[in-house]
């Protein structure tokens, strides 16, 4: 029996969002799946902090606005001054209300340290034309134990291949399909696993690191392991693919949003990102729109082929 990495995303998304005990859920079938297959693992074991929305709301001249937290400290709004794309290139360490311009549901693509909110991109108008704009947000810090799943060789792997499991909202495309490609890989080409080592990782989207508050499972994986991604020929990052033909990113902006390490300038060189096109995922990301029907099986086999033929 073989593993099918269409419905190995069908599986995951089941566990959405990947946070929280869902996040702890997502690991148990993970591991499941490789015993069920006589695949070998070991577990990296590591502290999480991450922000909990337990209340978001946002009025516009008394009419309640459609939102969600964006925000790792509770506060309040208090006006229109910051209405602002989420994808800007800016710190955002200020209060805001920000939109994705690339979509119409409310997609969370931003998570600032200062009180905000998030409103799909069809509600601006609303906000600009209001007079009295106010909302309200109550976070949660939460404590959690986390894995990074390692499989393959952890002494000498010539390459590494990396790609993470939790998700905001749904999480289909984000990152439910590079995982099901690298389970892909692991246990339908189980003879790669003696020259390489994946890592497959609980936490990419949230914690409470500064000055990046994503990517901390990775940088968790480097502190123990920084001698692996030194010594190795290839780091390969597969992560959101299956809804376009993939594409291959080394440019270092991308790399970095996808692979925050510290050691990332003397390693730049020899990593790669695997993923879509990255702008046609913005229609979708991090929002309730991420969702299966946006993965096509011979996007998810491209992506196979081309992680392959790396390593």
């Amino acid at each position: 029996m073989k593993y099918d990495s269409y419905s190995g995303i069908k599986d995951l998304v089941v566990f959405s969002p990947r946070q929280g005990k869902n996040l702890d859920r997502t690991a148990v079938y993970i591991c499941r799946l490789l015993s069920k297959f006589d695949i070998s693992y070991a577990i990296q074991k590591f502290s999480l902090e991450y922000p909990k929305t337990e209340y978001a709301k946002l009025y516009a001249d008394g009419k309640e606005i459609s939102c969600k937290s964006s925000t790792r400290q509770s506060g309040i709004v208090p006006n229109k001054d910051n209405v602002l794309s989420s994808l800007t290139k800016t710190t955002k360490q200020f209060t805001n209300i920000n939109f994705n311009p690339y979509s119409k549901a409310i997609s969370l693509a931003t998570c600032s340290i200062k009180p905000s909110l998030t409103i799909s991109s069809v509600d601006v108008p609303k906000i600009l034309s209001a007079r009295d704009v106010s909302g309200r947000v109550k976070i949660k810090r939460m404590k959690q134990t986390c894995e990074n799943i390692l499989v393959g060789n952890v002494v000498n792997p010539r390459a590494l291949v990396f790609s993470h499991y939790d998700s905001i909202e749904t999480g289909a495309i984000d990152n439910a399909s590079g995982t099901a490609v690298s389970l892909d890989l692991i246990i339908n080409h189980s003879e790669i696993l003696s020259q390489c080592l994946f890592v497959l990782s609980g936490n990419e989207e949230l914690s409470y690191d500064e000055p990046i508050y994503w990517g901390h499972g990775y940088r968790m994986f480097e502190k123990k392991y920084s001698h692996l991604l030194r010594k190795s020929t290839k780091n390969i990052i597969v992560d959101c693919v299956g809804h376009t033909t993939t594409q291959m990113y080394t440019d270092s902006y991308w790399v970095e949003e996808a692979f925050p390490v510290t050691s990332l300038h003397n390693i730049l060189s020899k990593t790669v990102l695997l993923a879509g096109d990255i702008y046609k995922l913005m229609e979708v990301y991090h929002s309730n729109l991420d969702t299966l029907k946006n993965i096509k099986k011979n996007f998810l086999q491209d992506a196979t082929q081309k992680t392959l033929a790396l390593l």
